[in-house]
């Protein structure tokens, strides 16, 4: 698939790179629906879309005496997580 780059000179045709989502389940729970529903989106958008999912697992509830440099690595990892995803 090409996406239709605007450039102030012409138009160009580039490969359309995958895309990246990011799942959160709101459920913790081993067997969770939810949890459940992304795995199988994981699959049904794949190869043009990758979803991540994202375990919230271990993520304390926010605390802003806690964030900042202070912050959990679960949150540092979730915060990451978030950056390198485009929706």
């Amino acid at each position: 698939m090409f996406v239709v780059a605007r450039n102030p000179n012409h138009l160009e045709l580039r490969p359309m790179t995958q895309l990246r989502l990011l799942g959160l389940s709101g459920s913790l729970r081993r067997a969770s629906n939810s949890t459940a529903v992304l795995r199988s989106l994981q699959d049904a958008l794949a190869p043009k879309v990758r979803l991540d999912i994202f375990s919230l697992h271990g993520v304390p509830l926010y605390n802003e005496d806690e964030d900042g440099e202070h912050a959990p690595e679960s949150v540092h990892a979730l915060r990451s997580a978030i950056e390198t995803t485009e929706a």
